[in-house]
């Protein structure tokens, strides 16, 4: 996999153009964070000098986390996970193969798997992203006008720049939030969401 076809790195931001490609990426994310680190480091693991891990916390194997991130008590980073620069995990949060870029913070809580979460955003208390269909085995993501399919039967979500999110948020599998979102409390997410889109229960 060509991981500069996905232009991801700290200087490049989340944009429209690559949402689609992101559920691409999703279903590829263990050759896209082993190269990913490989640019970084010849272990298994990149975890920066200046991150701030506490004790209790559980790292997985290919994880990549960069510079400033701060992981709190009884979190758990599973396998093939990216946490970009400036990255805030509170209390008992969750992380399975996801890619968290620039700045995200993550409050007490939270379960987020296989998803990519663009910079700046904000996921309030029991923020959880589902990644299991339960009707049938395909995740189907929508982008506008156009459909990806899923190769997998678990698949999470793209999630843009600066989400703010209330307490209690459900994200449906192959859901795609586009930028500058704000979602109220208690709301069950699915589908295509457009940018600078405010959603109510």
């Amino acid at each position: 996999m060509d991981i500069y076809k996905y232009n991801i790195s700290n200087e490049n931001a989340l944009t429209a153009k690559l949402f689609y490609d992101s559920h691409v990426l999703i279903d590829n994310i263990e050759e896209f964070v082993t190269n990913y680190i490989s640019i970084k480091t010849s272990s298994n693991n990149y975890i920066s000098k200046s991150a701030v891990i506490h004790p209790s916390s559980i790292l997985g194997d290919h994880i990549f986390i960069d510079d400033e991130v701060q992981i709190g008590p009884h979190c758990y980073v599973k396998s093939n996970s990216i946490i970009l620069k400036g990255c805030r995990l509170g209390f008992s949060v969750e992380i399975d193969r996801c890619l968290l870029f620039d700045n995200v913070k993550i409050a007490h809580n939270c379960c987020i798997g296989r998803c990519i979460i663009g910079k700046k955003s904000n996921l309030a208390f029991n923020f959880v992203i589902a990644t299991k269909n339960l009707i049938g085995n395909t995740i189907r993501c929508s982008f506008l006008d156009k459909e990806y399919v899923s190769t997998r039967n678990h698949h999470g979500a793209v999630i843009g720049e600066n989400l703010i999110s209330g307490v209690n948020v459900s994200i449906m599998p192959g859901t795609t939030i586009e930028n500058n979102v704000t979602i109220k409390n208690n709301v069950i997410l699915t589908g295509h969401i457009g940018s600078l889109s405010m959603i109510h229960k």
